[in-house]
């Protein structure tokens, strides 16, 4: 009953966590809140401020669209106090005449699934083994008594 409760913990655990892929779309039909990448020209990268070096793409959260630029908040650093961490980002206004290619974030249902059957054959494996070397334990019976020398003794008393 305990491994029925820990799988239906583990899988959606497991899906949540699972493979991703960016698929090409529109960005007049991507709402806003979407992870995206948007890939630039070479004045559109040079035109945006300092950032963290990440190639010739920006990737975040959309978070509104103008009719000449769109506003992504890309995560730049991470900020811990105590247990609880959160992502600081910075919000990056890119021109939509600078945008070479406009991407999506989407689940990748292959990448899932093979993920999801890889992890459960490794802990089925572990499991199986585990279960095994339990069950090939020898149980030694000592030799009797007769066969018994002893060493040294040991008188107490007179």
């Amino acid at each position: 009953m305990n491994l029925l409760r820990a799988a239906r913990v583990l899988v959606p655990a497991l899906l949540a966590s699972g493979c991703f892929s960016y698929v090409p779309a529109e960005f007049q039909a991507v709402p806003p809140g979407e992870n995206v990448r948007v890939y630039l020209s070479r004045q559109g990268l040079l035109d945006l401020p300092a950032l963290p070096e990440n190639g010739p793409y920006i990737a975040g959260r959309l978070l509104r669209q103008e009719p000449d630029q769109l506003v992504v908040r890309m995560p730049v650093a991470r900020r811990q106090v105590g247990f609880y961490s959160e992502q600081v980002g910075q919000e990056i206004a890119i021109r939509t005449s600078d945008i070479v290619q406009f991407e999506r974030r989407r689940i990748d249902k292959t990448g899932t699934v093979l993920l999801v059957a890889g992890t459960a054959a490794a802990a089925a494996g572990v499991v199986l083994l585990i279960v095994e070397a339990w069950g090939n334990e020898q149980i030694v019976e000592p030799p009797p008594d007769e066969l018994r020398v002893p060493l040294f003794s040991i008188r107490i008393g007179r």
